[in-house]
Order: C-alpha cells, then structure tokens, then sequence
C-alpha cells in the first residue's frame, strides 16, 4: 500500500547527496590535478575558463581520484578530451571499460585522424590499395583506398609523401580505431607507414 503523506527517504537522501556534491564543486572546483579531477575537459573548462590545452586529469565515472586518467584538453573551438595512442600501437593507456563508458556518456561526438607516410624511393608507376581500419565495436570497420601519384623522380628527390584519413562520428562506439589491414597489389614496393593520432570526445 502506498501512502501518500509518507515521505520517500531515498529519493531525499539521493536528492541531498547530488545537492551535496554540485556545493562541493563550487567550493573546490575541479583544478585537473589528480586530487582534483574533472569528468571531462569541457567540465574542466567550465569551471576553469582561462585553463590552456594542455595534459590534465579526468575522472569520468567522479568515484575516487585514485583512478583518475591523465588526457590531452584540447580548448580550442569547442573542448575536447583526447586520449593518445601507445606510439605506433593501437593501444591507448589509461581508461579502463567503466571509464571509457563514462567518457561516452560525457560526450557527443568523437573524431580520431590517421596519417599515411610514402617514403622515398619507390619506382612504381600510379597505383592504389584498399585499407580497412577497424572500430572499437571490432564489429564494424571503415574501408579506404590509398593512392600512389607522382613519377619517381619525385619520389627519388627524398621528400616524404603525407596524406590523412580524418574519421568524426556520434556513434561513440566506433573509436577508438583498433587495427588496419592494407590490401593491394603485390607489385607496389612503396614503402609506407602510419602515424595513429589521439582519438578525441567532445
């Protein structure tokens, strides 16, 4: 039976705990230390406006400090929280699965650049090949092709060729990216690499 002039001790505790916490954030703004970390870089901007880009820490799921995550805030345009690769692996420190979740929910878009290296060198004429990058979900993957331009004496002038492939979503399961797996004909010899960027959620 529900009573209606009974009052609901839960919903006030929860109520007064949330109360609690919004006072002490006004009275001890979050700083980005590891003390005192904010859940995102756009909350660490709204409390400290005048902070520059730069390396601070986050805790997204605001438990204990003890967990807090060190990120790139990234305050120009719109604020970003950016989460380096493990250079040149697919790996990128610090947040765990809970985290992560949080920075998801915390945020709207995420975007995450790749660069394309071509060495020097390489005698071939114009080619291409396919590359499949792989998303977060390992479920889903986005496909690219590369193009091969240029004569070689171009190439031979020992200039580095650059080109990037830029991926923005609000599908925020999709990033970080994995892996990537190059596809193409056997008689390119270029030699090529690629430069991960951060993956960033704003």
């Amino acid at each position: 039976m529900y009573l209606s002039d009974k009052p609901n001790s839960l919903l006030i505790q929860t109520l007064l705990d949330s109360l609690h916490q919004d006072l002490c954030l006004f009275i001890d703004p979050p700083d980005g230390t590891k003390k005192h970390p904010a859940t995102t870089c756009l909350a660490l901007w709204l409390f400290q406006p005048n902070f520059t880009i730069g390396m601070y820490y986050i805790d997204p799921n605001q438990g204990s400090p003890a967990d807090a995550i060190l990120v790139y805030c990234d305050f120009t345009a719109a604020p970003k929280t950016c989460l380096s690769p493990l250079h040149p692996q697919f790996g990128y420190p610090g947040p765990d699965v809970v985290q992560m979740r949080f920075i998801r929910l915390n945020s709207r878009l995420t975007s995450q650049n790749i660069t394309y290296s071509c060495q020097p060198g390489n005698r071939q004429g114009p080619g291409e090949r396919e590359v499949k990058f792989l998303a977060d979900t390992r479920r889903q993957s986005y496909l690219g092709t590369l193009r091969y331009y240029g004569s070689s004496e171009e190439l031979d002038s020992g200039d580095r060729h650059e080109s990037g492939f830029q991926f923005e979503s609000e599908d925020l399961d999709l990033h970080p990216l994995r892996d990537l797996a190059v596809f193409g004909s056997s008689d390119l010899t270029q030699e090529f690499g690629f430069t991960v960027g951060p993956v960033c959620f704003s």
